[in-house]
């Protein structure tokens, strides 16, 4: 026994198939071009719940980067004012050993308290650097002078 196919349903089966292929062959050009296979959160749920989780998780590890690259720069400036007090403070203890030496006269031991003074001063304005609006040294009070002369 046969079965007649109307010519009605026969038609818009058709037009459903071809409607059916046009859509798939749209949404893989669109997957083609852009070069993504979920392009918006309809296009795969889970997919997409995954894709926005691994962005997130991105942007957190971005920010650390940053972070460490901002601390990693802090250290290094840190660092050189240190390497420049302990060199001063290295003269200072030179000069202090001349001054003590019973083969300095008084004027020479004059010259030398007025370049340790000066090398003071030098260590005061180390101390009272800022970087980025806050001093380095102050501690807990960024914008408090440290040390005042």
């Amino acid at each position: 026994m046969t079965t007649r196919v109307n010519l009605a349903t026969f038609i818009n089966t058709t037009l459903s198939n071809v409607q059916q292929s046009t859509s798939n062959m749209n949404k893989l050009q669109e997957q083609i071009s852009t070069g993504k296979k979920v392009n918006r959160p309809s296009d795969a749920p889970a997919s997409a719940r995954r894709i926005l989780s691994l962005r997130a998780e991105e942007m957190r590890l971005d920010k650390y980067s940053a972070n460490i690259q901002t601390a990693k720069g802090s250290l290094a400036y840190n660092a050189a004012i240190l390497q420049n007090t302990s060199d001063i403070l290295q003269r200072i203890t030179e000069l202090t050993m001349q001054g003590v030496s019973d083969s300095t006269d008084q004027s020479g031991k004059n010259i030398i308290a007025s370049e340790i003074n000066q090398l003071l001063e030098s260590v005061i304005q180390g101390s009272n650097t800022s970087r980025a609006g806050r001093y380095v040294f102050a501690g807990p009070k960024t914008t408090t002078v440290p040390l005042k002369a």
